[in-house]
């Protein structure tokens, strides 16, 4: 299974060597193998985003999420969101577990229709064209995702969004939030039932 592979051998060489050759070389092949196109940069302020409030999309690692994902207790009734989700390779490596949805909410159009066409053939799987701050969540979602998309201020609003909406909703929200830039901000706006 999907799991077992990253608790196994792979996610610990991978993880060993994280930053290094071997992972560029495993990014480059997972997206052949899937017939992706996740690795270049997108800088939003060429799309006419304020550079202050978007950062330039930056693909997660392949391993880096696996390992974790394979980590956490995914159920059948778990709904994962990943709010600037780029091109679309986090929920793709999110498919592959047993997630019932899967949501990503991507503010470039161009962007978002990459990761459209990336995802083609997943029915589990919608795109949302729209501002994190804005975009409506799924009722029933239990795990967000975030790889540091967002500028300080912008962070602080969407953390704010996301403790209104698991007051509003009674659901424990489960936050992973890769390359924690803004860590300080992530613990004083933690999320609260």
């Amino acid at each position: 299974s999907t799991k077992s592979l990253w608790r196994g051998p792979i996610g610990n060489l991978l993880y060993r060597n994280r930053g290094g050759a071997l992972n560029h070389i495993f990014d480059r092949s997972m997206d052949l193998l899937l017939h992706m196109e996740t690795r270049r940069h997108v800088d939003p302020e060429n799309h006419g985003f304020d550079p202050a409030e978007a950062n330039c999309y930056v693909p997660s690692e392949w391993w880096a999420v696996s390992y974790v994902l394979a980590r956490l207790p995914i159920g059948e009734d778990d709904v994962f969101v990943d709010l600037g989700c780029g091109k679309g390779r986090v929920l793709r490596i999110a498919a592959g577990y047993q997630f019932r949805r899967l949501v990503g909410v991507e503010l470039v159009p161009a962007v978002a229709e990459q990761a459209r066409r990336n995802l083609g053939g997943e029915n589990r799987v919608e795109i949302v064209t729209g501002d994190a701050r804005a975009a409506k969540l799924p009722e029933d979602a239990s795990f967000v995702f975030l790889f540091n998309p967002f500028s300080v201020d912008v962070l602080i609003q969407v953390m704010e969004r996301l403790n209104f909406f698991a007051r509003q909703t009674g659901r424990g929200l489960q936050l992973l939030y890769h390359s924690p830039v803004h860590h300080e901000i992530l613990l004083a706006k933690m999320l609260v039932n």
